[in-house]
């Protein structure tokens, strides 16, 4: 397996004409029309449009380009983008993103924020330590259920599985911090910590083995509808732990080898 370490498709293509647009809805298309169609399925939950259709499927069509820069360039598109957002902000602060925002945080990933910066600036936030009683136990009780909670599964760790939940959040199992984690955490944040060291240590568990885990986990219930083989996991959480990949370029890989 191999993680894209290349950039998204960017080179500005000419779309056919309305009139030779190519569809991928229907019957006989192509490997390159399902696997567009399969895309935007899985990471925009929509039907492809003729018009992206054909600008994606040209560019899947063009020499030297992967199927994993074509994942890569939808996971970059504002479309994508907006609906993480979206997902973030009810995942971890339980309400609907704001317009102001959605819209920073949009702006922040497009300019090359990672999904994990956002993620513990979210967690960091007064209103999601407010949520959790607005003390430090409870904060860190929050982190742990949210980050380190494990995707809900009726299989043994690391089995694989061609069978899971195909729509929807799966659920967690809840995952509390052991009192030695809570002692050990609590002594690094204080008695009133400010947003940044709250920001930072939201950080160093999302960075974890353990949270990239979930992490994977949940990409493959999201895009395979299954858990992943041990050696999946590991090798994704591997160079996730590393930062050899970022998320978006992960999660492309995993399109590609599905």
């Amino acid at each position: 397996m191999l993680v894209a370490r290349t950039s998204p498709v960017t080179t500005a293509l000419t779309v056919a004409k309305p009139e030779t647009w190519i569809s991928c809805v229907g019957a006989g298309q192509s490997r390159d029309q399902l696997y567009i169609g399969r895309l935007y399925r899985t990471l925009l939950r929509r039907l492809p449009d003729p018009a992206g259709c054909a600008y994606w499927v040209t560019a899947l069509e063009s020499p030297g380009v992967t199927g994993a820069q074509i994942a890569l360039g939808i996971i970059g598109t504002p479309e994508f983008t907006v609906a993480q957002v979206r997902f973030l902000y009810s995942t971890y602060l339980h309400r609907v993103a704001d317009q102001s925002g959605a819209d920073s945080a949009v702006g922040y990933v497009s300019a090359g924020m990672s999904y994990d910066t956002l993620r513990a600036t979210l967690l960091g936030s007064d209103e999601y330590y407010g949520d959790h009683g607005a003390t430090v136990a409870g904060f860190i009780r929050g982190l742990y259920q949210d980050v380190l909670g494990q995707v809900r599964s009726p299989n043994v760790d690391g089995a694989c599985s061609a069978h899971g939940p195909v729509d929807g959040h799966p659920g967690t199992n809840p995952r509390s911090p052991s009192p030695s984690e809570l002692r050990y955490w609590a002594s690094q944040l204080g008695t009133d910590p400010s947003p940044s060291l709250r920001t930072h240590v939201a950080g160093l568990i999302l960075g974890s083995t353990e949270a990239k885990q979930r992490l994977v986990t949940e990409w493959y219930h999201w895009f395979l509808s299954r858990v992943p083989c041990g050696f999946e996991r590991d090798y994704y959480v591997g160079v996730l732990v590393g930062h050899q990949a970022s998320d978006q370029e992960a999660m492309a890989s995993i399109l590609e080898a599905a």
